[in-house]
């Protein structure tokens, strides 16, 4: 049985799908974006990871760990559109 995450995940992606045009160029200007928000994401995820590293405090080791969390989580979400935009292309 999924987890209730998953199937809320789900149905964003659904609804995400269906909000998507079916315009071959609108698609490809959603997939620039969605690649360029994942890359984003990523780049604080990476840049956290080294504050984290190099902190001499707990505190500021726990906050950082934290932001690295929370931008791979919406790395994730921006990973989860692109693949949703690259279905929505190939049922064209």
């Amino acid at each position: 049985m999924p987890a209730a995450d998953e199937t809320i995940n789900e149905q964003a992606v659904a609804a995400y799908m269906a909000a998507l045009p079916d315009d071959p160029a609108a698609l490809a200007a959603k997939t620039a974006e969605q690649e360029a928000r994942l890359a984003d994401w990523l780049a604080k995820a990476r840049t956290y990871s080294d504050r984290m590293d190099h902190c001499t405090t707990f505190e500021a080791r726990r906050r950082n760990a934290r932001r690295v969390g929370v931008s791979l989580q919406h790395a994730q979400t921006a990973r989860e559109w692109l693949e949703a935009i690259r279905r929505k292309t190939e049922e064209r």
